[in-house]
């Protein structure tokens, strides 16, 4: 089966992007799939280059991911979540850190 020339594979989008941005002279990127809006998500990303001046890009991303996982998630601050009668999901949850990834 062949695929029409003007389709696109998924991924698309970002390849050429996260490639024209490194070909630019960037050194590592943090890309965000999808916005939580929230303070989670701001959080996450400036602990993330906070700790890049220190260390590598990667292990910064690590060390990100740990504290903002033992932070307590404050529903309020998230836009994207509707808070219920349960419960809101833990800091663990991969809804607020699985959007991004990095490339180094």
């Amino acid at each position: 089966v062949r695929r029409p020339r003007s389709a696109n594979f998924a991924g698309d989008p970002e390849l050429h992007a996260i490639t024209s941005l490194l070909a630019a002279g960037a050194e590592s990127l943090l890309v965000e799939r999808w916005s939580t809006g929230g303070t989670r998500s701001r959080s996450l990303v400036a602990e993330w280059l906070s700790g890049s001046r220190k260390l590598e890009p990667v292990a910064a991303w690590r060390r990100s991911l740990n504290l903002s996982r033992t932070e307590p998630l404050v529903a309020t601050k998230e836009p994207r979540y509707v808070a219920d009668d349960e419960a809101p999901p833990s800091a663990e949850h991969p809804f607020w850190w699985a959007g991004f990834f990095m490339v180094d």
